[in-house]
């Protein structure tokens, strides 16, 4: 494939054959200049508990389910940046709800600490 590399990468498409294996560990053959997968993301997905785990894996440019790569926290090997943009976008946007039924996103947790830490240089 002719062009810049990086520019291909951000396009979302294969510079070169590359192997990926689905949920299965059936491989799957991006061959070079197709669309690299990508998998939906949902922002602001609830959690409970620190492995709480329920995001959607099942779908995305590779097919349906076993297709769309593996559960959510297991191992799949993407060269896929914009893939591994949704991931990362779903985990920094979780919002840990407590107990109490209140809603925490890691953004509110950091400025409680950080609050919480000027406060009590304050009164050192």
């Amino acid at each position: 494939m002719s062009g810049d590399p990086g520019q291909v990468a951000l396009d979302g498409r294969a510079n070169g054959a590359v192997t990926l294996y689905n949920a299965a560990g059936q491989p799957i053959i991006i061959q070079d200049g197709q669309a690299l997968p990508w998998r939906p993301v949902k922002l602001y997905r609830p959690v409970t508990d620190s492995r709480d785990r329920n995001a959607a894996r099942n779908s995305g440019t590779l097919g349906a389910a076993g297709m769309g790569g593996p559960a959510a926290g297991t191992v799949w090997d993407t060269p896929s940046t914009l893939d591994q943009n949704t991931v990362l976008s779903e985990e920094l946007t979780k919002v840990y709800v407590d107990p109490t039924g209140n809603g925490w996103t890691l953004h509110d947790m950091v400025l409680e600490l950080f609050k919480d830490l000027q406060k009590r240089q304050a009164g050192a």
